[in-house]
């Protein structure tokens, strides 16, 4: 009676742990699939509907909701232009010089004429403005909108005692570098120069 007993409890453990180690399984197998569909998708919460002004090869996410086309993620092309779906029969649409908000309404006029009730949300990825040397607080900071260079300064925290005011270098994104005046800049608003979004601000130190 007893062996009896010991075989059967023996007997549910082993099918217990089978059913386990098919579970974790299962689970580890659908792992790659999961991982896979969220890096074939931009990270949304990495998007904002902010106003800075759209430009080539920014990534432009288009939000649908009601009956409508799926969601459309592009980067803009080096024309300014994107072809969101069903419209993209009428021609391209001119992103490049709006700013999210602009694209937003122009996509909303476009839709209106194939589809009754449908939003449209445009999101465009977050983007940064780099200031470091001799500010305050050096650091990356969120592009939001038109910026200049002594107004990228002052979000730094402004100038250390011993920036040289006269030497500040801008790198654009594409790599041209100029050297701006910082006092010129203050006084005579054609020396301060716009920051574009991947720009980078470096104030030397004065030379003693």
């Amino acid at each position: 009676m007893g062996y009896t007993m010991n075989v059967a409890r023996l007997s549910l453990r082993i099918l217990v742990l089978a059913a386990v180690g098919f579970f974790l399984a299962g689970c580890a197998g659908l792992a790659p699939a999961d991982k896979a569909e969220s890096e074939a998708k931009p990270d949304t919460n990495q998007m904002t509907t902010g106003n800075a002004l759209l430009r080539p090869n920014d990534l432009v996410s288009i939000v649908f909701s009601g009956t409508g086309p799926k969601n459309f993620d592009a980067r803009i092309k080096e024309d300014g232009t994107l072809l969101p779906p069903i419209i993209d029969k009428d021609g391209p649409v001119q992103d490049a010089g709006l700013t999210g908000a602009q694209l937003e309404a122009e996509l909303q006029k476009r839709y209106a004429k194939y589809f009754k009730n449908l939003t449209v949300t445009v999101l465009t990825e977050n983007r940064w403005f780099y200031v470091a040397g001799e500010v305050r607080v050096p650091s990356r900071f969120p592009y939001s909108g038109e910026l200049k260079v002594t107004q990228a300064i002052a979000v730094a925290q402004g100038l250390t005692d011993f920036a040289s005011k006269h030497r500040i270098q801008l790198t654009r994104a594409n790599g041209e570098k100029v050297t701006i005046d910082y006092t010129k800049a203050l006084s005579k608003p054609k020396f301060d120069l716009p920051v574009y979004p991947g720009d980078h601000i470096f104030v030397p130190r004065r030379i003693l």
